[in-house]
């Protein structure tokens, strides 16, 4: 629940497409209540770079709750001695890793910018499946439907996410 100084907001569902109407007008900046969609997944079933960025970006908000609240909140019962419940979580600092740094998808995609040569598109797929992430739990496979479009699939937090290769260059330029 939150509560808005001077604002209403209501939600309301058309196809299934959450809207946020604003029913005043503005307030002044300090006085504003924002709200953030950390769940706004993207999977379809063609995804490209839009949906990559956008799952990227969701990946970076739930590593920064995670850490900020869940893990600090815990030690701080701890070490102030006051019972809780041990909350279980998932730190999916693995799979940021294989997404962000110089050895990651999106370093890959840099590189083939900076480079700038015609970008061999199985090649680019076979690497960014060599990445892979975490043996144990690897962040990036191989899809398990054939396809004829080279893609890679990524196990975001919120779950499986089937990227096509084709364009991920051009887009990212």
């Amino acid at each position: 629940v939150v509560k808005c100084k001077k604002e209403k907001i209501l939600l309301r569902s058309e196809s299934n497409v959450g809207q946020i109407e604003t029913l005043t007008s503005l307030t002044p900046l300090n006085e504003a209540t924002g709200l953030l969609d950390i769940y706004g997944f993207e999977i379809f079933e063609s995804n490209s770079l839009e949906q990559l960025c956008i799952n990227y970006a969701n990946e970076k908000i739930q590593q920064l709750y995670v850490s900020h609240f869940m893990k600090d909140l815990q030690k701080e019962y701890e070490i102030e001695r006051i019972e809780w419940s041990n909350i279980n979580y998932t730190d999916n600092q693995h799979c940021l890793d294989t997404l962000e740094g110089t050895h990651s998808i999106f370093g890959l995609l840099n590189e083939e910018v900076y480079l700038n040569r015609k970008c061999n598109i199985k090649i680019l797929t076979e690497r960014i499946l060599d990445i892979g992430g975490n043996k144990q739990a690897p962040v990036i496979k191989k899809p398990s439907k054939f396809s004829s479009d080279p893609s890679f699939v990524v196990q975001h937090y919120a779950g499986e996410v089937r990227y096509s290769v084709d364009q991920l260059v051009n887009k990212n330029k």
